[in-house]
Order: structure tokens, then C-alpha cells, then sequence
């Protein structure tokens, strides 16, 4: 996933605002935030939004908000990319 938007939600966290790519994600999923020229951000995958609907899994197409923990919105910028660590 690139990285649209990001935002944070009072009483949930961060906010990653994108487009899902190549494969699902899920609630529990840990995460790299890989920008091309800082050191890695790993978090976790606390929620998942779509169209203000809460999901289990973010299938691949699918727009939506990560709200994640272990990261703060200011090491977030747009075009930053989201891997899933297997």
C-alpha cells in the first residue's frame, strides 16, 4: 500500500489513509512503513475502515484506513509504503 493520506482520530490512533495493492491485510498484521530515506517503522494493524465500515481484512483494491499502533503521525508522510512482515 502507498501511503494517500495520514490523519489521527481522537481515542484510535494513526490513521494511513490508501490504496490496498498485492495482497490482504488483516487486524494483527505487523507492518514496515518503508520511506525511501529514513530508517524502517514497524506498528501493528489495530484497525481496519473502509467507507466507515470496520473490517477483519483489507482485500487487494480496496481504499482504506489503517489505524495503527506503535507509530505517530508525524513520522507518517504521503507516498510511503506499507509492507506487511511475514
Amino acid at each position: 500500500m502507498v501511503i494517500d493520506d495520514v490523519m489521527y482520530i481522537t481515542g484510535q490512533g494513526v490513521v494511513a489513509l490508501g490504496r490496498i495493492q498485492n495482497v490482504s491485510i488483516k487486524i494483527g498484521d505487523m507492518i514496515v512503513i518503508d520511506p525511501e530515506y529514513t530508517t524502517e517503522i514497524t506498528a501493528e494493524v489495530k484497525q481496519i475502515e473502509a467507507f466507515r465500515k470496520k473490517l477483519k481484512i483489507a482485500e487487494p483494491e480496496q481504499y482504506v484506513g489503517l489505524i495503527l499502533q506503535g507509530v505517530e503521525k508525524k513520522d507518517l508522510k504521503k507516498k510511503m509504503k506499507v509492507y506487511i512482515i511475514k
